[in-house]
């Protein structure tokens, strides 16, 4: 549908808007394309390479595979480039970089800081990030430039609740970015094209009310439409305004145009900027969509392998380009050491005239003779007869060609920066760590690309950061992701006074409550193997500590037991914990001991040193045996008496245990009394035992064996009384 003409003065101000974005996106176009598209070329031609397609001779130059073809001549593709492309993306996939928050200033502190990275974790499990973060390496690698984007969706078509989302961009010649951008994240990018293609007819059912009034005519229309595709472009800009800024009473800082809020007094104000970020979707004569995007950057992230200055022009490049010529050289040795070998005449037989009279000899090459007879009539001039037929071997490929492909071979390697030793080959070393630090020293080579990697991801992590507060800005429950993958969730509510609220009902449905609005957060990037090449380190680790010093199962069993990977192991884990003191088992949680574990832990240890003290009066009454036997009579009847008062009070404090124990709410509580009662019961064996050994003693029976103690306490618990 045409357009009707209409004056300047009829216009509507959105079509003034949108005719003052498509001029202002068309000149800055033109002005990508002025500034990129030789490097674009070239890294087309890199891309092109690196696939290696024989069928068009793409590691050939063009003239020589062209006459080769021509001639009927082999022009093989014997493609090394892939093998190394793979080797810098799977190291990163063995690396995966991992966003890590941390808290800024007081609204925020460290629980708070791992919600924002539960959530974000979430994020990149939905969005499955790690095919975008594997595509721009790649890209990366393969050329010297990849993207991925950060995009919100809604949740589901009948939900207002938005999501963010990570997403890959499969073609990095599909992004224009502003060429002057200098940060390697891309963070200070001004503005950014994405272009895409739509088949004609598609797009006039998609949009029937657009322009298309000058698509047959020249100007800004060239190039962007054509009798099949029409190019479609998103465009974001960021558009960047002085506003004052005001700090308040409370450190919080607002733009002057705000009203400050009750209770709040301002502290001072200066000149700053204001950020809006605008995205565009249109061709070269018509705006289809529009909308503003959160936060102050543009979300479109790259990623860069080796990049150059060159006349204020930026020139990206990655393992292909300068491994060109060392390729090509070795498809051209393999193909002369193949077209030496194919042209080769077959192993001939040789001999005089008249010697192969016998028809055996004209298919002696293609069928298999028990015999050949050679005519022995043929004889010399002075008589003597003539040596029988001898094969005529073949000379073998020249020895300059084999060493001129092993040198190729070891060129593109050396170009790339990638040897033997990174890709698994035999070297000279033997022990593990010589062989360990040749790997490492030949991953520096290509360090810089999961480097690059490692600081885009980090600038996607302050995108997400500052995304959150804005799209989580409803009252829901959303899930979020332990650092192992273990799922859990929180609910967001924008109306809570503090970053974190957190429930001590342990049987309460929603635990935590989280206000994304309250504090600020910085990111880090920690850049290692996964979670299970960690647990699976650290259970080896582990072992190993406890060979050395054996001790550490006492207090650390639990711990040690839970990162083992064997069936059972999370049982077998929580009965250890179980059976250990209590104060420990509140420190694996890192939780307080609640307040009525502590007083029974001070009875036990006030029990557990009555029966210290009664162990050393024993003995050293025992020391006096050689006194007279009245003092020794004297000194065991008050030993006796202090025995049994000691043993009132035992028995005083173990029934206030279990008084104490039936008030216990908590299960937290609950378990670590039972643990507690346990640990009683050993120190109750361990007192009749020294009862039983001092009655022994008064009885005067030193023949004797001590007596036993009752069976029934002695039975309770079976494991020595730990102190």
């Amino acid at each position: 549908m045409a357009r009707k003409d209409k004056s300047d003065t009829e216009k509507t101000p959105k079509q003034t808007r949108h005719e003052e974005i498509l001029t202002e996106a068309m000149e800055r176009f033109s002005y990508a394309e002025e500034r990129l598209s030789a490097s674009k070329q070239l890294q087309l031609q890199d891309i092109k390479f690196s696939i290696g397609d024989s069928d068009n001779g793409y590691q050939w130059p063009e003239v020589i595979w062209k006459q080769r073809i021509t001639d009927k001549r082999p022009a093989l593709t014997m493609n090394k480039i892939p093998q190394f492309i793979n080797q810098v993306v799977n190291d990163s996939r063995q690396n995966r970089p991992a966003i890590k928050i941390r808290p800024v200033d007081s609204g925020s502190d460290i629980k708070s800081a791992e919600i924002i990275q539960g959530i974000i974790r979430n994020i990149e499990s939905v969005s499955r990030a790690d095919i975008a973060y594997d595509t721009a390496i790649e890209s990366a690698a393969r050329c010297g430039e990849g993207y991925f984007r950060i995009l919100p969706e809604y949740c589901d078509d009948m939900s207002f609740n938005q999501e963010i989302l990570i997403k890959r961009i499969r073609n990095p010649l599909s992004v224009w970015p502003d060429p002057d951008y200098q940060e390697p994240d891309g963070s200070d990018m001004g503005w950014c094209f994405i272009i895409d293609e739509m088949p004609r007819k598609e797009f006039e059912r998609e949009y029937p009310d657009s322009n298309r009034s000058d698509w047959d005519g020249g100007g800004r229309f060239v190039g962007w439409v054509n009798k099949d595709k029409v190019r479609i472009a998103e465009y974001y800009r960021i558009i960047k305004e002085k506003a004052e800024v005001v700090l308040l009473s409370d450190g919080s800082v607002i733009y002057a145009d705000e009203a400050i809020p009750d209770g709040l007094t301002e502290v001072k104000r200066r000149d700053g900027y204001r950020h809006k970020v605008e995205w565009f979707k249109l061709t070269a004569g018509n705006v289809l969509e529009e909308t503003e995007v959160v936060g102050r950057y543009i979300p479109v992230i790259p990623v860069i392998g080796n990049e150059v200055d060159i006349e204020g022009r930026p020139h990206r490049s990655g393992l292909t380009r300068n491994s060109k010529d060392a390729q090509r050289q070795y498809n051209y040795w393999t193909t002369a050491e193949t077209e030496m070998i194919a042209l080769a005449p077959k192993a001939p037989f040789i001999g005089y005239k008249g010697q192969f009279t016998d028809k055996k000899w004209k298919d002696a090459n293609t069928r298999n003779y028990a015999y050949l007879e050679a005519d022995t009539d043929a004889v010399n001039a002075d008589g003597t007869v003539l040596p029988l037929p001898q094969r005529q071997q073949f000379a073998g490929v020249p020895a300059g060609i084999v060493t001129a492909k092993q040198s190729s071979n070891s060129d593109i390697r050396e170009t790339m920066g990638i040897y033997n030793a990174s890709l698994g080959a035999p070297s000279n070393e033997h022990s593990g760590k010589a062989i360990l630090a040749k790997q490492r020293e030949a991953d520096t080579g290509t360090f810089h690309y999961n480097d690059n990697l490692s600081r885009s991801i980090k600038h996607a992590g302050r995108i997400i950061v500052s995304w959150i507060p804005k799209y989580y800005d409803t009252e829901r429950v959303i899930r979020i992701l332990g650092e192992d993958g273990t799922p859990d969730t929180v609910k967001i509510d924008p109306a809570a006074p503090t970053a974190l609220i957190e429930s001590k009902d342990k049987n309460a449905a929603i635990k935590r409550i989280f206000n994304p609005t309250v504090g600020k957060y910085d990111v880090t990037v920690d850049v290692g193997p996964s979670y299970a090449s960690k647990r699976a380190e650290a259970a080896e680790s582990m072992m190993e500590m406890t060979r050395v010093a054996p001790e550490i199962l006492k207090v650390a069993g639990d711990l040690v037991v839970r990162n083992m990977d064997w069936p059972g192991a999370q049982e077998i884990a929580d009965r250890i914990k179980s059976a250990m003191p209590p104060e420990l088992v509140g420190k694996d949680d890192n939780e307080p001991v609640p307040p009525k574990v502590m007083a029974m832990v001070k009875q036990v240890e006030a029990a557990q040193q009555m029966i210290q003290q009664q162990g050393q009066a024993l003995a050293q009454k025992e020391q006096e045996l050689n006194g007279t036997q009245a003092q020794v009579d004297a000194a065991m009847k008050e030993l006796q008496a202090q025995d049994k008062v000691m043993r009132a009070e035992f028995k005083a404090a173990k029934a206030e245990l279990k008084l104490m124990q039936h008030d216990m709410q908590t299960d937290s509580e609950k378990a670590a009394a039972e643990s507690l009662m346990r640990y009683t019961e050993q120190l109750e064996h361990t007192i009749n035992q020294l009862s039983a050994m001092l009655d022994h003693a008064l009885s005067g029976d030193e023949a004797g064996e001590p007596p036993e103690p009752p069976a029934q306490e002695a039975t309770e618990q079976e494991t020595e009384p730990t102190e």
